[in-house]
């Protein structure tokens, strides 16, 4: 599990050094993709 976060960390600064995205995309999409996971956890545990 920490090695998928150290991962993403990785990709996601890497998408900002070569200037894909900016950090606030970065941010915004990390923060969108935690809260849709949370949502569905929430929506499918029984």
């Amino acid at each position: 599990s920490i090695l998928v976060l150290i991962m993403a960390v990785f990709i996601a600064q890497s998408r900002v050094a070569v200037g894909i995205h900016r950090p606030r995309e970065v941010v915004l999409g990390a923060l969108l993709g935690t809260i849709v996971t949370f949502l569905l956890f929430k929506i499918f545990s029984y």
